[in-house]
């Protein structure tokens, strides 16, 4: 009987990180993809959700994600808000999502988090989406 506890809590537990973690890449996507096809005020708003789901994810309590996988999304993520901003002539506010992707760039362990490399690693990945805008970072 005590295994059978042990073994639900287990598989319970890996059910629930599993859970989680698939939603955090549900969320992800679609932020990403309204980021690439939608409005700026939608785009803006799905990637803030995002970044707000992925400062919730208490990484020690799920193993299959880390400080520095979290980190990185969120500086992908804080550059594609920065980019809406500049885009709307928003500079002020640009600078502060910029300043957030520097901080979470230096956790992610990346070794050159000046805005011209974040930016450049964010429109690579964008432009090679799968199902990114063709020709387009947006």
């Amino acid at each position: 009987m005590a295994l059978g506890f042990v073994i639900g809590v287990r598989v319970t537990r890996g059910t629930a990180e599993m859970s989680e973690m698939a939603l955090v890449v549900w969320q992800g996507q679609s932020a990403f993809l309204q980021y690439q096809h939608a409005n700026d005020r939608s785009a803006e708003k799905a990637l803030l959700e995002y970044a707000d789901a992925l400062q919730r994810i208490q990484i020690g309590r799920n193993r299959f994600l880390s400080d520095g996988t979290v980190a990185a999304d969120m500086t992908l993520t804080y550059v594609r808000l920065a980019n809406i901003a500049t885009r709307q002539g928003d500079e002020s506010r640009a600078h502060v999502y910029i300043s957030k992707a520097q901080e979470n760039c230096s956790l992610a362990g990346w070794k050159d988090c000046s805005t011209q490399q974040i930016q450049a690693i964010t429109d690579r990945i964008d432009q090679n989406a799968a199902y990114s805008r063709p020709g387009s970072a947006k």
